[in-house]
């Protein structure tokens, strides 16, 4: 089978003896016989195969190796006792390559791989050994795809509480926010067995650790913390936009200065805070040196209907009715010249109790930050 000829060189004093293989492997080596010039004939056995490169045949559990690469006859008839075989085929004329899936167990174990090329059999004893990466890489990644879909869950759930009007305006979301999400957090960790820490452990090293309080804690700070890393990176990339308390109030420009007033009670119940600005100075009478003082404009700017006392003032987690603003600072004008009134008011608001309480005058500069605490 084949075919035999000789090529020579271009001076015609050198020549090769070239054969050229069939297109089916045969099944036994091939004998032809050539004469040197001069010389007694020769007997040769060619033995003619697919032109398959076999591979290593060792293979890590749980991976997959190529037996046979660019073989140029069909593989057929693949089979594997513990793993699993397949033939894929590219390129125009097509190569075959025999590919092999070892089972995710059974270290040091031997397969027995069986395949044919064209019209011959093979049998490869395939050695199974230690996946020196693990054999878990591909379930980490499913436990950190999972955690990071729950952050984004939790986070767009605990959003509607978040972002409630009555949650901004009785209570602190600057604290109580991070408790609540490490509650919730650990509640899902418990209720539905996402012990990320110990999972990933296990898969990691193959290893069979259980679950404490400890690492569920440690998930459990993982997820709300991956909750806002995950906000965060929605907000910057414009994908949404989750209200707090800081995005509800107009944040001012630096150049601007912020008021904070905080009323406490001891004999009111309500109060009052506003401004004393002074009017424009009216004409002076006729023959008077210079007129008389311009006079006093009082505005209203909040009216504070709860009051708490003095050793509730700095309570975590739950707003101070008896703060103004609610949250953040009042904008003011830096240059222009204030004075704060803090006064008393009756359970029914109809009357004012006692003196007024006046703080100023003051002149804020750019970027001041003014905060009263008065008792009534």
């Amino acid at each position: 089978m084949g075919e035999v000829f000789t090529r020579s060189n271009a001076k015609g004093d050198k020549h090769d003896l070239i054969y050229r293989a069939p297109d089916k492997v045969p099944d036994a080596p091939v004998p032809f016989t050539y004469t040197p010039a001069g010389g007694q004939p020769v007997k040769v056995e060619v033995i003619v195969d697919s032109g398959a490169t076999p591979e290593p045949e060792s293979v890590m559990v749980g991976t997959q190796q190529v037996l046979v690469r660019e073989s140029s006859v069909l593989i057929t008839k693949d089979k594997a006792v513990l793993g699993q075989v397949a033939v894929t085929s590219a390129g125009d004329p097509p190569t075959y390559d025999l590919v092999y899936t070892a089972p995710k167990v059974g270290v040091g174990k031997k397969d027995e791989v069986t395949y044919t090329i064209g019209e011959k059999d093979y049998k490869v004893s395939v050695a199974l050994r230690e996946n020196i990466w693990g054999t878990g890489y591909e379930a980490a990644f499913k436990v950190l795809f999972t955690l990071f879909v729950l952050a984004v869950i939790l986070e767009l759930g605990l959003a509607v509480l978040f972002n409630w009007r009555y949650f901004l305006r009785w209570f602190d979301a600057a604290g109580l926010k991070t408790v609540i999400t490490v509650l919730v957090a650990y509640w899902f960790v418990r209720a539905l067995d996402l012990d990320i820490i110990a999972r990933l452990v296990n898969v990691l090293w193959m290893s069979s650790y259980s679950s404490d309080f400890v690492s569920r804690l440690v998930s459990a700070l993982v997820l709300a913390g991956g909750s806002a890393t995950v906000n965060t990176l929605m907000v910057a990339l414009g994908f949404r936009a989750v209200r707090t308390a800081e995005s509800v109030q107009r944040k001012p420009a630096p150049t601007d200065a912020w008021l904070a007033v905080l009323v406490s009670k001891d004999k009111v119940e309500r109060a009052e805070v506003g401004f004393e600005t002074t009017g424009p100075a009216p004409q002076p009478q006729q023959g008077a040196a210079v007129g008389p003082a311009p006079p006093l404009k009082y505005a209203l700017l909040a009216r504070l209907n709860k009051l708490w006392p003095a050793r509730f003032a700095n309570a975590p987690f739950i707003r101070n009715p008896g703060r103004f603003p609610g949250w953040g600072g009042y904008v003011l004008q830096p240059g222009t010249e204030y004075t704060v009134v803090i006064q008393g008011v009756t359970a029914d608001g109809t009357s004012t109790v006692g003196n007024p309480v006046k703080r100023g005058p003051f002149t804020p500069a750019p970027g001041a930050i003014i905060d009263i605490h008065v008792t009534l």
